[in-house]
């Protein structure tokens, strides 16, 4: 197993045993399938209540080099062995806003570490699995049968 697996389930197992969390999900390389020993791991903890302490939740999970909060406010977390962590601590409020991702990118069963209401599987499964962005990235000048193709040949 992984250190970033370890890990992983060590998040799981915190987040379980903490009643103060109403969901958490994870994102990422990982729940797709595709994480290896230089991948990071991500995860949105909605909590009860205002956010905790942020670096005595992260502590719990074990030794800690190095935090930093970044430009969208999530804490990166440093542990040994340079395995990369970026944490999103918010209300539980914040779960309605799940629903307004473009995608989720994998299987709602992947990404869930804990959902207490069922409002996060069912913010989550709102969400198509890939992003229809293809009009964005083909820009306005591209014929609607070519985005459609583009669309379909992404959900076979």
């Amino acid at each position: 197993m992984l250190p970033r697996e370890r890990l992983i389930a060590r998040v799981r197992a915190v987040c379980a045993a903490d009643s103060r969390l109403t969901a958490a999900l994870t994102y990422g390389s990982f729940p797709a399938g595709a994480g290896d020993a230089h991948s990071d791991v991500e995860f949105w903890l909605f909590l009860a209540a205002a956010p905790p302490d942020a670096r005595s939740w992260l502590d719990a999970l074990g030794p800690i080099r190095h935090v930093v909060r970044n430009e969208s406010g999530a804490h990166v977390v440093f542990f040994p062995g340079l395995v990369r962590g970026e944490f999103h601590l918010v209300r539980a409020a914040e779960i309605r806003s799940v629903a307004a991702w473009p995608a989720r990118g994998v299987p709602v069963d992947r990404m869930l570490v804990l959902d207490r209401t069922g409002a996060l599987r069912r913010a989550l499964q709102s969400l198509p699995e890939t992003a229809r962005c293809w009009r964005r990235l083909a820009g306005d000048a591209a014929p609607d049968a070519l985005v459609a193709e583009l669309d379909a040949a992404l959900t076979r």
